[in-house]
């Protein structure tokens, strides 16, 4: 059992892993938070913290190579997955870090590299329980709203629970296919023609999947397949599904 520290009000559940780290704790350790004053999202995006949602870091060290760490998304994206089930909430996984119910986003992701040697992570993990941020430009849900009746302490230990089971099922990396396939089975978007943005550019093509890596498969209308692997994806379907037409 992988123990945790709780703090009432924190600047970042992730800051707080780099300054531990620093200090010399390097886990396993979850550090849960009832409330941030600076959440952090992917690329240094505000993650909303308010008070009845779950926010977490596990800080991790891995016997594995650096290459692996953009899988971790995605066995935290199962894990999460799963307590949304538990609570009979259906999701949707997004590339590469979102959960989502009905479109709407119901959690956040963010891995960070805490060392290369020996290789440490921390796992930041905010999910909605009780409320739903406004004010973004993205829809946002929590678990209370989709009728699940629970509590961010319920959920905290359901989480803690489903992600050890997922890392263990995912290996360091050699278990990753088997994460890949369950991930593709609940994401939004696979098999469509959807359009991509890196940097200053807008590449369209259809979504086949993702690699071993965790890369994008965009397929163009000639030539092979691209690998990205990082940019903003726009998927029509989901655009269609949060303007309520279809």
């Amino acid at each position: 059992m992988i123990p945790t520290r709780h703090y009432p009000t924190i600047d970042s559940t992730n800051r707080e892993a780099h300054r531990l780290f620093a200090s010399g704790e390097h886990g396993p350790l979850f550090l849960l938070a009832d409330e941030q004053t600076a959440g952090k999202g992917r690329l240094d995006r505000t993650w909303a913290s308010l008070r009845g949602n779950c926010y977490s870091t596990l800080i991790i060290p891995l016997d594995a190579e650096i290459s692996v760490v953009p899988q971790i998304g995605f066995v935290v994206a199962l894990a999460i997955a799963a307590v949304l089930q538990t609570n009979t909430v259906q999701p949707q996984l997004k590339w590469p870090n979102d959960v989502l119910v009905h479109g709407a986003k119901i959690a956040g992701i963010l891995c960070e590299v805490l060392s290369n040697q020996p290789l440490t992570i921390a796992i930041g993990c905010g999910i909605n329980v009780a409320h739903a941020p406004a004010g973004f430009s993205y829809p946002a849900t929590c678990l209370n709203a989709e009728g699940a009746n629970t509590t961010r302490d319920d959920v905290f230990q359901s989480y803690k629970s489903m992600l050890e089971k997922q890392l263990i099922r995912w290996n360091n990396g050699e278990g990753f296919p088997a994460i890949r396939s369950a991930w593709t089975n609940l994401a939004i978007g696979i098999g469509e023609i959807i359009t991509m943005t890196v940097a200053d550019r807008h590449l369209t093509g259809t979504f086949e999947g993702i690699t071993e890596q965790g890369a994008v498969l965009l397929k163009p209308p000639h030539g092979p397949p691209d690998v990205l692997h990082a940019g903003d994806m726009h998927i029509p379907s989901l655009a269609r599904l949060r303007s309520g037409t279809t």
